[in-house]
């Protein structure tokens, strides 16, 4: 049986190269922790030990719980932990947790809004006959018979959308879990506490929506079991990675340069130039403008510097098609109306344009229509 976590599928579809280190090279972070992960799972634990000790019927008042999360602080604290944003220190982090508790205590007091039916709830979901994922919830509901609610509680400093969270893998893969051990559950809510905001984000999923879930879990499954390559993705999720100083978009960046290329020298002196040339750039496309204006409005061709070098235009009429799938519908439409469809199945406007001009008149009356007419521009100097 091989079994997979949601950190495990996640990391494989954010970086496969960390996937890499992470699950086949087993190797070592040079990061244990950081600011963030530290923080979170401190806040964590205060909601946990909230929950937990009202199973026992002994109440936290509010505080209690902060004192408690204080002191953990303090007690665990170590100056191995990164902090990657340094405009911030670990007391902004500290006071940041602390008020997410006060909030999250003010907001659900006396928390008896459900039946709590498990606090950290672990099971080993069966997705096929040889693959499991491993099931971990923050706190399980059932508000009513035939309904239970996950728990998830997010200290993330953004805050998704409804569709985004519709989209979640996260919660939806839990509820299969949960779908699995109270076969009685009639309906399934996924409910995120985004604690930095102080709100709630509720997507109720049904059998049928699970069963995707399911089928795009499997699919991932096979992916990772069948990648040959693992290259790296590029994100802002890099800063807060572990494996930056063997990765091949980083490692250089830790490194001395030795042998007869300094690398950290000649890319400055290239990024300095490109810089440059950027600016230069904008600089001739302001007077490109000044250009086009003087040289139609005296009918010439040619403008000529005090020296006698001059500078000529070149133009051709064009035609723009839109370029995004959910904008094509109409372009589509008129392609099959004229027999042209089959030549370009996936809308592929950059043929399209290039070969525009080889239309009858028929087709190109149609096709101007729905794309924009533009007159390309370039300029070149003479001596």
């Amino acid at each position: 049986m091989t079994r997979y976590s949601h950190t495990q599928i996640s990391t494989f579809k954010q970086c496969r190269k960390q996937y890499k280190y992470k699950y086949i090279d087993r190797k070592e972070p040079e990061i244990d922790n950081t600011i963030e992960g530290f923080m979170g799972d401190l806040v964590h634990r205060a909601i946990e030990k909230l929950y937990e000790d009202l199973s026992y019927e002994k109440w936290n008042d509010k505080e209690a719980l902060v004192d408690w999360y204080q002191e953990r602080w303090d007690d665990e604290w170590s100056d191995d932990v990164l902090i990657v944003k340094n405009e911030y220190n670990a007391e902004h982090y500290r006071e940041k947790g602390r008020k997410m508790i006060v909030n999250y205590y003010e907001r659900y007091e006396p928390f008896d809004q459900a039946t709590v039916i498990g606090i950290e709830t672990y099971h080993q979901y069966d997705v096929t006959e040889n693959r499991s994922v491993s099931i971990r919830i923050d706190r399980l509901d059932s508000p009513e018979p035939g309904v239970y609610e996950i728990h998830d509680y997010k200290t993330s400093n953004s805050l998704p959308t409804q569709d985004e969270a519709e989209q979640d893998t996260q919660l939806a893969t839990y509820a299969l879990g949960v779908r699995d051990m109270y076969p009685d559950a009639e309906r399934i809510k996924l409910v995120w506490h985004y604690l930095g905001f102080d709100r709630e984000v509720v997507v109720e999923k049904t059998s049928e929506e699970l069963d995707v879930v399911e089928e795009q879990l499997v699919k991932v499954m096979h992916d990772i079991e069948d990648a040959s390559d693992h290259p790296p993705t590029k994100s802002p999720l890099c800063d807060y990675c572990g494996y930056q100083k063997q990765c091949p978009v980083w490692k250089h960046k830790f490194q001395d340069d030795i042998g007869d290329i300094d690398g950290k020298n000649v890319a400055e002196k290239y990024i300095d130039l490109q810089e440059e040339k950027d600016r230069i750039e904008k600089q001739m496309e302001s007077l490109e403008d000044d250009l086009s204006r003087f040289m139609e409005a005296n009918d010439i061709d040619r403008v000529y510097d005090r020296s006698g070098r001059s500078i000529y235009r070149w133009t051709k009429d064009v035609i723009k098609f839109p370029h995004k799938a959910e904008e094509q519908g109409d372009l589509q439409n008129a392609l099959e109306a004229l027999g042209l469809l089959k030549d370009y199945q996936k809308v592929d406007t950059w043929n399209l344009e290039q070969e525009f001009d080889g239309f009858d008149d028929v087709e190109k009356d149609v096709l101007r229509q729905l794309g924009d007419e533009k007159v390309l521009e370039r300029y070149y100097c003479d001596d």
